[in-house]
């Protein structure tokens, strides 16, 4: 979606931007009708001065007519887009054309002729990527009075664009060790207001009588007039929810290119990377965690910030999706000297390429420490084809250390999920 700022935003850059200037063309056309009308003279071609003679009557004809100029300079103006990956840009041009170039950084260029029609321009483009967007660029040239002015260029640059991964549906997470609070989806050990059935048990002081099982009671019931009859009650499991704590590994960002790992060359801006692809990893595990009932927080861990608490709800969704989104590799990837703390008996969700040890090791001492644990792996798949001998030795002894890494994680209890869309 887009990034909170303002409306509108004009930005010219060109000396003189606004300023109407004549193209002359009128006077370029009859100089040259001109000459050639004395060539054919010179040279006896009649042929010649039939056919220039009426583009020499035009020019000047053209050239002694006023050209009237606009009554103001020409607008531009660049909105933000309500949808991801789109940018709305709103011309507002002088009577006649305006010619147009857009510009995106990893996109090929793009230009048009918009005629002077006060309907919006819309440009849209598809995007792979997620997070922050470069902006898009737009130099426009507006003409007017029938091509005989031209206005400098001018130039704006969109709002900055911040698209959201799109979530996907999630199934399959491990069932809670601990359970808190008084209402949920996951069945507590102990008596509560759930659906399912604890046992039946004599009426007690506390039961409420909408609770009364009165077929038990009357099989169960007694005659006798000392005793009575007895209330049995059913009594039920209280619900409770779990707390998911969703990990993103920001790290890395790796694409399928080997060679751009290093950072020798640029990534493909029109495919998704490791990161784009942990992004969408964790905000389905957020919303799947939240959707079911539980409360989610959120670790960065290559952030050394404040981590989201536990939360549940639409706001405290949108608030770890924006965080998500906002994670990128900053620099060489910091080592972790030891796992973050998170609640007690929460589940896990480790959402990483796992090309070094520290977030194996994290999962590895959550699993230790009792909890539920979730490794999702984001690594794209390799191009190993392109890279030289030895950068294909360096490339598999990495990839080799990685495969060993998810095989140890298995082996110690934790579930492995492989997570990666085109």
């Amino acid at each position: 979606m887009s990034s909170p700022g303002p409306a509108d935003r004009i930005a010219s850059t060109a000396p003189g931007a606004g300023s109407w200037f004549e193209i002359r063309s009128a006077s370029a056309l009859g100089v040259v009708a001109l000459g050639l009308l004395l060539a054919g003279v010179v040279l006896g071609r009649p042929v010649v001065v039939a056919v220039v003679a009426p583009l020499l009557v035009a020019a000047v004809v053209a050239r002694r007519r006023s050209v009237a100029r606009p009554p103001g300079p020409p607008t531009l103006r660049a909105t933000g887009a309500p949808r991801p990956g789109e940018h709305v840009t709103r011309l507002v041009p002088p009577p006649g054309e305006t010619r147009v170039r857009l510009s995106l950084p990893g996109y090929p260029e793009a230009t048009a002729l918009l005629a002077a029609d006060p309907t919006p321009a819309t440009v849209t483009f598809e995007s792979a990527r997620t997070g922050d967007l470069a902006p898009l660029r737009l130099d426009a040239v507006p003409v007017a009075a029938d091509g005989e002015l031209e206005s400098a260029p001018v130039t704006v640059v969109a709002p900055a664009l911040v698209v959201e991964p799109i979530r996907l549906p999630v199934s399959g997470l491990p069932a809670p060790h601990h359970l808190v609070g008084s209402t949920g989806t996951h069945r507590s050990r102990r008596r509560g207001e759930g659906e399912d059935l604890l046992d039946i048990a004599p009426f007690a002081p506390g039961d409420r009588l909408r609770n009364v099982d009165w077929r038990v009671t009357a099989r169960r019931g007694t005659t006798d007039p000392r005793l009575g009859t007895r209330l049995w009650v059913r009594r039920h499991h209280a619900d409770a929810e779990a707390v998911v704590v969703v990990v993103l590994d920001s790290r890395d960002d790796v694409g399928i290119d080997v060679r751009t790992w290093a950072g020798g060359t640029g990534d493909v801006l029109t495919q998704p990377t490791s990161l784009d692809v942990a992004r969408q990893a964790a905000a389905s595990h957020a919303q799947a965690s939240i959707e079911r009932g539980d409360r989610v927080a959120f670790v960065d861990l290559g952030h050394r910030g404040r981590p989201l608490r536990p939360g549940a709800g639409r706001r405290h969704l949108d608030r770890i999706v924006q965080a998500i989104t906002r994670s990128r590799a900053v620099g060489e990837p910091g080592r972790l000297v030891r796992a973050p703390q998170v609640t007690a008996g929460a589940i896990i969700v480790v959402v990483s390429t796992f090309l070094d040890d520290d977030a194996a090791t994290a999962a590895a001492d959550w699993s230790r420490a009792g909890h539920p644990v979730v490794a999702v792996d984001v690594l794209p798949p390799t191009h190993l084809g392109s890279l030289s001998g030895p950068e294909q030795v360096a490339a598999r002894l990495v990839l080799a250390e990685r495969t060993q890494r998810l095989r140890e994680l298995r082996a110690a209890g934790i579930g492995v999920e492989r997570w990666w869309t085109a």
